[in-house]
């Protein structure tokens, strides 16, 4: 019977071992396919679907807004001091999740200040290299998770 290549081999269509079987092989998501792995300069999507929006602050003081999840300082050359007004910012049924991350590293020698209350204290501060610090405001107060 001559092979068509309209139908699927068989094991008898091989003369002695069939040839071995590939994986399925997915594009990688860097090589951009439908816009993936493109570039955002300042949001990323985390793994649940939730939508981030990244401030990077260089050498600077800085106040929160509602528009800050995640508080990225990359240079750090003094103390800062990092306001978060706390009473306006989330409510206690949607509270506003804070990521505050030093990312150039030298918070150990140069510390970030938050000015604000949180956990019931005013002393709150970065101050080792590359640390970081995860908040939540209910529109009252603001708590470390």
């Amino acid at each position: 019977m001559p092979r068509s290549c309209f139908r699927e081999r068989t094991a008898h269509d091989w003369p002695h071992h069939p040839p071995p079987l590939r994986p399925h092989r997915r594009p990688h998501p860097a090589h951009g396919r439908n816009g993936a792995g493109a570039a955002q300069a300042a949001s990323l999507t985390t793994n649940g679907g939730e939508f981030a929006h990244r401030n990077a602050i260089s050498d600077a003081n800085y106040t929160a807004t509602a528009n800050d999840d995640i508080i990225a300082y990359t240079a750090l050359t003094a103390a800062r001091t990092l306001t978060i007004p706390c009473a306006s910012l989330g409510t206690a049924a949607n509270p506003q999740k804070i990521i505050v991350k030093d990312e150039s590293g030298p918070a150990g020698a140069f510390p970030i200040s938050l000015a604000a209350t949180i956990d019931g204290s005013t002393t709150k501060a970065i101050n080792t290299a590359y640390g970081s610090m995860r908040l939540y405001a209910n529109g009252a107060a603001c708590f470390t998770w």
